[in-house]
């Protein structure tokens, strides 16, 4: 117990930075009704919204593991760090990653059948099929099928929703609960504001909010296009978090990151 407090007392700036962000997502998914505002053609951000929300997909979350892995590697010269430890760390991290995308989406997305908020609307009903095979119980290639042929069949329903996005939406077959893009872009935000809040001055720790940043702009994304209800985002967000915090208090892992002062200067 002495070791965690001894932890926080140490970064307390981060821990409480996680802490505010996630309660800054809770509190603007609450206040504000965003889903589907940045859905229509009309709106100007549909296009800037489907960026952001594309930094929590495969490709995203690759380009940010990167980011981490470049970024980590050059304090690792800079700082003298054990380059063999940090390495076996960026390791970890990744198979994690892998761990938590594969058991997003092949056990707790396959544990509660819930559909989008994008499939409601595309299917106009809770049951589409009028009593046959409910929706969440075919495979994903009749999901999508599906969702194209109801997009087909009455183009006049979509005339207003951004072209693009409707793509997406038709490929997005997975059941809705939990959000993995704000689960994968959490769980590596925090394990990123983390290694900078380890070694950059003190008088530049902020710069240890901007991934946290990113991933609550991600997170956000995922209700304003309208493939997630608010209860998603945040389990999703809880789950990412959760996984770094307790990666990162193992000690191996830790004080790999623990510079004197005097290096960074």
């Amino acid at each position: 117990m002495k070791y965690f407090k001894d932890l926080y007392t140490s970064h307390k700036y981060f821990f409480n930075s996680v802490l505010s962000i996630f309660i800054l997502l809770v509190l603007i998914l609450n206040l504000f009704d965003l889903q589907f505002s940045g859905s229509k053609t009309s709106d100007r951000l549909a296009p800037v919204w489907l960026f952001i929300t594309a930094g929590g997909g495969v490709y995203g979350i690759a380009v940010s593991f990167l980011i981490f892995a470049f970024y980590v590697l050059f304090q690792t010269k800079k700082n003298h760090l054990n380059k063999r430890t940090v390495l076996f760390f960026l390791i970890i991290v990744f198979l994690v990653q892998l761990i938590n995308a594969g058991s997003t989406y092949f056990i707790f997305k396959g544990s509660y059948n819930k559909m989008r908020p994008s499939q409601h609307f595309i299917t106009g009903t809770e049951d589409p099929d009028k009593g046959e095979i409910l929706f969440y119980e075919k495979l994903s290639k009749d999901k999508k099928k599906f969702l194209r042929e109801k997009t087909l069949s009455e183009p006049e329903r979509f005339l207003d929703i951004y072209p693009p996005l409707l793509s997406d939406w038709v490929n997005e077959s997975e059941n809705s609960f939990p959000s993995g893009h704000s689960q994968s872009s959490f769980f590596i935000a925090v394990i990123f504001a983390f290694a900078i809040s380890c070694l950059v001055k003190k008088n530049k720790i902020y710069l240890s909010v901007i991934p946290l940043l990113w991933a609550l702009l991600v997170s956000v994304s995922r209700v304003i296009i309208g493939v997630h209800y608010n209860i998603d985002v945040i389990a999703g967000a809880g789950m990412g978090i959760s996984t770094a915090l307790i990666l990162i208090s193992i000690k191996r892992f830790n004080r790999i990151f623990i510079v004197d002062e005097k290096q960074l200067s």
